[in-house]
């Protein structure tokens, strides 16, 4: 931990078999094998979210709701706080604000494989700093 970071690491220390452990390191698979896809590839799933989570709106503002109301009885024990509770909630703009956040995700250009940086260290020898995906952060 660095930070007050934890990493997802296969070769570092073990992390509780939680449902978010789970639920990272399928996140942080799928995510390997996304960057290997084509950026119309990669558009075009972001784009299948988007639609995905308009016509399944109401069926997600409905659990969204369920969420909201488990976490009143978390605040109550302590478990959660307020401000951590109330950026659950999807109501009114935030849930077309995720979509759009999709949507303009898929209208960036490519950053994977850009080179940022060249610099010719030698004589037959060039030192290249390319994007590469992060990985999967969960909060």
């Amino acid at each position: 931990m660095q930070n007050g970071l934890r990493t997802l690491n296969p070769k570092g220390p073990a992390m509780p078999d939680s449902p978010v452990a789970q639920a990272a390191r399928q996140a942080r698979a799928a995510s390997l094998e996304l960057a290997a896809l084509s950026i119309g590839a990669r558009n075009s799933a972001l784009e299948a979210m988007a639609c995905a989570l308009e016509e399944q709106r109401e069926s997600v503002l409905a659990e969204n709701q369920k969420d909201l109301t488990a976490s009143e009885q978390m605040i109550v024990r302590g478990d959660l706080t307020a401000a951590n509770a109330k950026r659950l909630d999807l109501r009114g703009s935030k849930f077309d604000g995720v979509v759009e956040g999709l949507r303009s995700v898929a209208a960036l250009p490519d950053p994977i494989g850009r080179v940022l940086m060249a610099t010719e260290m030698d004589e037959g020898l060039d030192l290249y700093r390319v994007s590469c995906p992060i990985g999967v952060i969960a909060v």
